[in-house]
């Protein structure tokens, strides 16, 4: 199952970048610092779908360890809607879909085990004072790549090793907010005492 799921995401991000590299043409070179250079200066317009996630695909070819912290940067990325969107009708609830961020890092994750949750985790425990939208993919990311309890082990591993009172709060809120996923409930609650 597992190993379908993997496969899965990593056909679906090859498609997503054929498809979205045919229609690009604002990233000719696919390369990362072009990539960012464009996400920095995109407008809303849904005409853009195509290379935001153009974009984001080419920043997630780069090597696990360069490409990480630069999307965990872009987890609260949201991006262009469609008219229909803007008007409410979403035709799917996937976090990845709407913030391309998360399903770039899902794809590294889901390669290359361990590249993604510690710098992960390090984000989870950082201010997000008016990045409430970064917090919540970079929460859902955890739960996607390491499911829970295992998700919340990591979070406390870190909360009780850290001596900033605040890191530490925010990381429990992080498991907090994990609950709402996780099975079996008891060994989740356990967890995150």
């Amino acid at each position: 199952m597992k190993i379908s799921l993997i496969l899965m995401a990593v056909l679906l991000g090859g498609l997503m970048h054929l498809a979205s590299a045919e229609e690009c043409t604002a990233l000719a070179s696919h390369s990362g610092k072009e990539a960012i250079e464009y996400l920095q200066t995109v407008n809303g317009d849904a005409r853009t779908r195509s290379c935001v996630f153009a974009a984001f695909q080419d920043i997630a070819s780069l090597p696990p360890e360069q490409a990480t912290p630069l999307l965990i940067k872009y987890l609260d990325y949201e991006r262009p809607l469609t008219d229909s969107e803007k008007q409410g009708v979403f035709l799917t609830s996937d976090r990845g879909n709407l913030y391309p961020a998360v399903q770039a890092l899902f794809n590294i994750g889901s390669l290359h085990r361990g590249a993604v949750e510690p710098l992960l985790i390090t984000y989870l425990g950082e201010d997000h004072s008016g990045d409430e939208q970064g917090f919540k993919s970079g929460v859902y990311l955890l739960y996607v790549l390491r499911h829970t309890p295992a998700a919340i082990e990591d979070l406390k591993a870190r909360w009780t090793k850290t001596t900033d009172p605040a890191v530490s709060q925010r990381l429990h809120a992080a498991a907090q907010a994990l609950l709402k996923w996780c099975l079996p409930r008891e060994t989740c609650e356990d967890a995150a005492k």
